[in-house]
Order: C-alpha cells, then structure tokens, then sequence
C-alpha cells in the first residue's frame, strides 16, 4: 500500500447514488487516482475491478458517497475486507510506507511478510488486512487467490531484481542509465506491487543512495 493523491471533484459533479461512481466522469478520476491499480494490494490493471468504501457502508452509513471515502480495489481485496475493516489507513493522508514494509522472499512461494515500522493508529488493522489479502487461509477459495497472488507479486519482484543486477553488471554507461530508468520507473509509486520494489530500495544502504531521489 502506498501513498496516493486523491483528485478533487470536478465543479459541478456530484455523487448521489452508487450509479455515479460507477460512470464517467467518476470513475475514471478514482482509477486515475489509484494508478489503475487495487490500493490494497496494488495489483496493476486486474479485470476485476471495484469502487471501494475505505470505511465500509455498514459501520458510517455517512461516507457511503464520501468522495474521499471512494477507491479502486481488485475483486479480491474488496472481498477480503468487506466491512471487517474500518479503521485502516488513510493511504489519501498519510503514507503508509512510513508505517508498514512489505517483503516476499525470492524463488520460494512463501508467505508475504508484513512488517510494522512505525506506530500510528490504523497501522494495526492494515497489517492485519495485508496479511489476510496475501496470506490468508481460512476458506479453499480464499487460499487459492492468496497463492496466485503472491505469485505474480514474486514473479515483479524476480523482474526487478534482474533489473538490478543488469544495472550493477553493466559497464556500458548508455545501457547502464537505461537500466537505471527502468529501475526509477520501477519503483515510482504507481508501478505494479511498488511498496515490494519500493522496500527493497529503502532497505539496502547502497541501493538507497543510489535511488532515494527517485522514490
């Protein structure tokens, strides 16, 4: 999960019903505004996708229409949170890559790890959330996703990791700064799975100097 900005209305647009959100000019400001991506779990152009309530319908009937209450999340992540999630980030406010680092381990299909480095309310729900959307076990179905999941999320992260070491092995300085953009465009916040790349970058030393301007 990672930090988006959130557009404003344009003047004269209003949202009065669940129909408004799902048509233009609405809809596509929400996408736009998510990167085309599930705010979640930040899987990039899925085909299913949903205008999810941050704060569900059921537990603050208020912000049902709450232009800032309004995302995109894939079929999965919107199932998995539901309304049993209230209290998680506000990913339009605060960056919850200040609070929360994911990891996957390469070559294996294991769990994602969800790790909490920084405290603030909300951050505790949401890593709770984040570990039910990649890890979770509790019905065959629910297994199932979490499994291909994680494996498109390994399957960016062996890409990315091949982009590094394609830049350190380079001495060519054309091929190099090539390397080198894509890895920039790799972990820009609107990449597929960024906060996976993003903590890589974030969590070696030389890495980190290397490309902290382009975080």
């Amino acid at each position: 999960m990672v930090k988006l900005h959130k557009s404003p209305l344009p003047v004269g647009v209003t949202i009065k019903s669940g129909l408004d959100y799902r048509k233009e000019p609405v809809f596509s400001i929400i996408k736009d505004d998510c990167n085309n991506k599930c705010y979640i779990c930040e899987e990039k152009g899925t085909t299913s996708m949903h205008v999810e309530h941050r704060v569900s319908q059921s537990f603050d009937p208020s912000r049902k229409y709450d232009w800032n209450n309004l995302l995109l999340s894939c079929g999965h992540c919107n199932r998995v949170k539901g309304s049993r999630y209230n209290t998680i980030l506000d990913c339009t406010r605060v960056d919850p890559e200040a609070y929360i680092s994911l990891r996957i381990a390469i070559g294996l299909y294991e769990r994602v790890t969800v790790i909490k480095i920084g405290e603030r309310d909300g951050v505790d729900e949401t890593i709770r959330l984040l570990d039910t959307v990649y890890n979770g076990e509790s019905t065959a179905i629910l297994k199932y996703e979490c499994k291909n999941l994680r494996a498109h999320v390994l399957a960016e992260v062996q890409t990315f990791q091949q982009l590094l070491d394609g830049y350190f092995e380079e001495n060519d300085t054309a091929l190099k700064e090539a390397f080198q953009r894509k890895i920039s465009e790799s972990i820009s916040r609107a990449s597929n799975f960024a906060s996976f790349k993003r903590g890589i970058i974030k969590n070696n030393d030389t890495l980190f100097a290397l490309f902290k301007d382009t975080l």
